[in-house]
């Protein structure tokens, strides 16, 4: 126990200080009934996600599970001006189009309301 604190004495009513700070001069109170009442059990129950459908995966936000977007250093154009201002092929991409960054070309990312997992945990009370 902290040498700080000291044991207080405890009145007749249901609420005692329960111990007393003298450097603060504060009493720290512990309501009884409330230690006596008792917390409701609940169960854990788990179901598929309904948002991924229990795969725990979903269509990726940025190129909506096409796996790849439009390039952005020739705007999807697969030609970037040349030196010669004669249009020359992008180097970033293929044809305008390069990898989804996002979800890293695969066209799913994990999903948010599962965390991945395809399962939810819902609590029920007993």
């Amino acid at each position: 126990m902290n040498d700080d604190w000291t044991a207080a004495e405890q009145p007749s009513s249901s609420i005692n200080p329960v111990l007393y700070n003298p450097f603060l001069n504060i009493p720290v109170f512990q309501d009884v009934e409330a230690e006596m009442t008792e917390i409701p059990k609940m169960a854990q129950h788990e179901t598929t996600c309904k948002s991924c459908e229990g795969s725990g995966q979903v269509n990726c936000s940025e190129c909506y599970g096409d796996k790849q977007i439009t390039c952005r250093h020739c705007a999807g154009a697969g030609t970037v001006p040349g030196p010669t201002d004669l249009p020359s092929l992008c180097p970033h991409c293929n044809n305008g189009r390069i990898a989804c960054e996002k979800c890293r070309g695969t066209g799913k990312i994990p999903c948010v309301k599962c965390n991945g997992r395809g399962q939810v945990l819902h609590e029920i009370n007993t």
